[in-house]
């Protein structure tokens, strides 16, 4: 059974079978079938960056309980604009739930502008605090 490999587009965020890797680790697994290690090619799937635009798609899908992603046809890099079946996936877990439905597609939209809104309506002073990692002094 090939695995089940899922990154982000910014190319910070690579999982397989649900769980966080590397970026070494991610290539590999898609590579493997080529090597003869795996029977057929992996399943790749693009999902919105946990880590993009101060997080805010993590907290989407932290509210909303699912991400949604976009399966790739094969190792065929960026073909997606045809695939008109998101998938959505558990945001605990990572598991793949179902295709996703209009109704999946605009809670999405619709928390995710609330989230931008939220963030744009912040005291500017405030924002720059977000991206000081813990332990270090803010300025």
């Amino acid at each position: 059974m090939p695995d089940d490999l899922r990154f982000c587009a910014l190319g910070c965020c690579y999982f397989v079978n649900s769980r966080p890797t590397t970026q070494f680790a991610y290539e590999l697994s898609a590579r493997a079938h080529l090597l003869g290690l795996n029977a057929s090619e992996p399943e790749q799937t693009m999902i919105p960056c946990a880590k993009a635009g101060s997080g805010i798609n993590y907290a989407v899908a932290r509210k909303l309980g699912f991400y949604t992603g976009l399966r790739l046809p094969g190792t065929a890099a960026m073909r997606v604009l045809g695939d008109k079946n998101p998938l959505v996936f558990d945001a605990i877990t990572g598991v793949f739930l179902r295709t996703a439905t209009v109704e999946d597609l605009q809670a999405w939209n619709t928390a995710r502008r609330q989230a931008l809104r939220t963030v744009r309506g912040m005291d500017g002073r405030l924002l720059p605090s977000l991206h000081t990692p813990l332990g270090v002094a803010k300025t």
